[in-house]
């Protein structure tokens, strides 16, 4: 009977080292995704922090061409390329004027 115990022993004993290594493969899996998920928490407000900083820097210009498009008048405006409801849509990310990309000539002038 004593040889049934030892048997029994043993293979506790195997499965109890393997529990314990599955535990730590689990917490190393749990401390990785952490630490990857802060990673990324910080990268993003790095990112935030940096788009509102550049938002800052450039607004005085932005400003100041805005005001500057908006005294031309629509005859000048439309010489480059713009109408009046397309100023303020001029800073918007991918806005390209039509007029000006085309290389067509303006109705009504001859090559």
């Amino acid at each position: 009977m004593n040889t049934h115990f030892a048997n029994l022993e043993t293979s506790l004993s195997a499965r109890a080292a393997t529990i314990e290594a599955i535990h730590q493969n689990a917490a190393a899996a749990r401390h990785a995704a952490r630490a990857q998920a802060f990673g990324h928490v910080f990268t993003m407000i790095g990112a935030g922090i940096g788009a509102v900083l550049s938002a800052i820097a450039t607004w005085p210009t932005k400003r100041d061409t805005y005001k500057a498009l908006d005294q031309l008048s629509d005859k000048q405006l439309a010489d480059i390329g713009l109408a009046r409801g397309e100023i303020s849509r001029v800073f918007e990310p991918g806005f390209a004027l039509q007029a000006a990309n085309d290389g067509a000539l303006p109705t009504g002038r001859a090559a």
